[in-house]
């Protein structure tokens, strides 16, 4: 995947690649120019190109793995968090799609009044006498309120929220995304943790038995005390080494313990556990991804319907402008006698329609425009700032991707170089010609040749991580690249 900018209409294209770029796609539904920017070649799914799995972390083949994963996406707390803002989401749209219809209402009542009729001269009533009526009366009525979507102003309202939703939607699969993300990292560490720990406690080991022999040395004159001291030193450096990738183990699970909301003791608890070995790299990553995958990033869907949402707010200000026609109506009976409620000669009805027009507002409708419009560009340029970043990580892993691969076959012969050289010493050793203390230094060199490889495999399952994040899935191992780009994996 490759992008580039085109002429002087560079600073135009960063705004409008990203909304350009989705047109065609489903759900993403904002109208606007296409990207005035050449993307180059691009491939498509029927180019024989693997598709992304939803569960991509499965594709590592580590039954360990698909459990910690799985447990942190059904116990996390933030994840639950989004599940909520999801919810509210679905709420404020039900409020919003409200208003495009008829409020109906059912009201009873009943009146209890006394009143006092002060200073009317009434003939046979003492002058500090005060006159009293009382009484009491029962309604019943059917109320209706409705404001005529003449404009259809209340529509970009809606479709706002709607877009309210979708974003919350999206918000929801990228914490998922990221979660799993998180959790595969921290499994791969945990586990190079406590292969690299194993590794350290061998070369403890190993330098233990590297001091006894020089100081027997030293003791019988074939070597100084200056040979001992240094021993000495560094063993020392690696039994803190040791102590260094046990706390790094024990962080790591740590970790995965608070993505799963439990208590984080630092220990795997009875119901999960680790692997016995980081997993094989048993993926290869396409020669040609397509460009469009991106759209499946739940950053970018989310980026896109807030611009949607956006746009529809500027739209609802534009038509405020308009005249309102507001609709209020009434229906039901009044009487003094309860049981004269379902009567129709006590009936009463009232229906009132208004027209509400805007004539001055001291600019305030204007300025709401202009304030819409600048967050329309602002969501934009979210929008936009999002899909570039999208193609930074996917680039960025793609080319991670080759330095790791490089550095981890490199490691790897560097391995198999070390333990031929310890083969030659201790073959030497047995027939004289070479000493325990080289054969032990030979040792060393392969447990450093080892924890170096170990730690290139987890750098690159990492950026396989990071890739499956970049394109927002990982790739499906059932679907292979067509044998014209290179045949399927044994």
């Amino acid at each position: 995947m490759s992008g580039r900018r085109t002429g002087s209409r560079a600073p135009r294209a960063v705004l409008l690649v990203a909304a350009g770029l989705f047109g065609g796609c489903g759900g993403l539904r904002v109208p606007v120019a296409e990207p005035a920017v050449d993307l180059g070649p691009v491939a498509s799914a029927s180019d024989g190109v693997e598709l992304p799995a939803e569960d991509w972390w499965t594709s590592f083949g580590d039954p360990a793995l698909d459990g910690v994963v799985e447990r942190a996406l059904a116990r996390n707390l933030t994840l639950r968090e989004a599940g909520a803002r999801l919810a509210q989401a679905a709420a404020d749209a039900g409020l919003a799609m409200s208003a495009l219809y008829p409020q109906v209402g059912l009201q009873a009542n009943r009146l209890a009044e006394r009143r006092n009729f002060i200073g009317l001269p009434i003939p046979g009533i003492a002058d500090d006498d005060v006159l009293t009526a009382e009484y009491v009366q029962y309604g019943l009525s059917l109320d209706l309120s409705w404001e005529a979507n003449l404009w259809r102003e209340a529509t970009p309202r809606a479709r706002a929220a709607g877009a309210g939703v979708e974003a919350a939607v999206a918000g929801v699969a990228g914490a998922r995304v990221s979660l799993a993300g998180q959790a595969a990292r921290l499994y791969f560490l945990a586990l190079e943790a406590r292969e690299q720990a194993g590794i350290a406690e061998a070369v403890v080991g190993n330098l233990e038995e590297t001091l006894r022999w020089t100081r027997e040395r030293a003791r019988v004159g074939d070597a100084a005390l200056t040979d001992v001291d240094a021993a000495a030193a560094r063993l020392a450096e690696a039994r803190a080494a040791a102590a260094t990738r046990r706390r790094a183990g024990e962080a790591a699970i740590r970790g995965l313990e608070v993505l799963f909301s439990d208590y984080p003791d630092g220990e795997a608890g009875p119901d999960w556990s680790l692997g016995e070995a980081l997993p094989a790299d048993r993926l290869r990553v396409p020669a040609g991804i397509p460009a469009d995958l991106i759209a499946r990033r739940p950053d970018v869907a989310g980026a896109e319907r807030r611009l949607a949402a956006s746009i529809e707010f500027t739209r609802m200000a534009r038509r405020a402008r308009y005249p309102q026609f507001p609709l209020t109506g009434s229906a039901g009976t009044a009487t003094a006698r309860l049981r004269q409620l379902v009567s129709g000669d006590f009936s009463v009805w009232s229906l009132i329609a208004r027209i509400a027009a805007p004539v001055f507002q001291g600019g305030r409708i204007r300025a709401q425009i202009r304030g819409e419009e600048a967050r329309d560009q602002e969501a934009l340029a979210a929008y936009a700032r999002t899909v570039l970043t999208a193609y930074q990580e996917v680039e960025a892993a793609l080319a991670a991707e080759t330095a790791l691969a490089e550095t981890q076959s490199r490691a790897a012969q560097a391995v198999e170089a070390s333990r031929r050289s310890l083969a030659r010493t201790a073959l030497e050793r047995r027939s004289g010609f070479s000493s325990r203390l080289a054969e032990l230094a030979a040792e060393r060199a392969v447990l450093a040749a080892e924890a170096g490889h170990l730690a290139e495999t987890r750098a690159r399952l990492d950026n396989r991580v990071n890739l499956a994040l970049a394109l927002g899935g990982g790739f499906d191992r059932r679907d292979r690249v067509s044998a014209a780009a290179g045949g399927p994996e044994p």
